[in-house]
């Protein structure tokens, strides 16, 4: 069994469970500002897992060419928060266009040049259980996405 097919099936035994678990409105309130509260945090982790805990991740490639390590960011979120330091970070070249996102061209900065495969921008924090879904490429290349049962939760809120 691939991969693919082994993740698959533990999406679907996870259905009956997620399906048993409905939200009211009162815990996705609770839910969404818990999030808020915590974004600074979850922002920081996402990008120690997410990002600098994956030498092949092209944002972590934008970082080193910034300069910006975890601690950088982690003082510039602490400044100016989230939206401040995103836009520092935007100034220094860590940005992806549309065209580099959906791999139509390579990621080009001064100094800076990353070829992508079709799993460049996969979100290694998708767990196990994960489902594949795939664009039908009608205008340009075929595109997918991992979707699991916390990100259909979290949408859900």
């Amino acid at each position: 069994m691939t991969g693919d097919a082994a993740a698959f099936l533990r999406f679907c035994a996870g259905l009956p469970g997620f399906f048993r678990r409905p939200l009211d409105a009162a815990t996705c309130r609770q839910r969404i500002a818990d999030g808020i509260a915590a974004r600074e945090r979850n922002f920081l982790a996402m990008l120690e897992h997410g990002v600098y805990g994956r030498p092949s991740s092209p944002y972590r490639a934008l970082l080193s060419q910034a300069g910006a390590e975890l601690a950088d960011v982690a003082r510039l979120v602490d400044e100016d928060g989230v939206e401040g330091a995103l836009e520092r970070l935007r100034r220094k070249g860590v940005y992806v266009t549309l065209e580099e996102f959906k791999r139509r061209r390579p990621i080009t900065r001064p100094g800076l040049e990353l070829p992508l495969d079709e799993s460049a921008f996969d979100n290694p924090l998708v767990g196990q259980a994960r489902v594949t879904l795939r664009s039908e490429g009608s205008r340009g290349r075929q595109r997918h996405a991992m979707v699991d049962l916390d990100h259909l939760e979290h949408e859900a809120l």
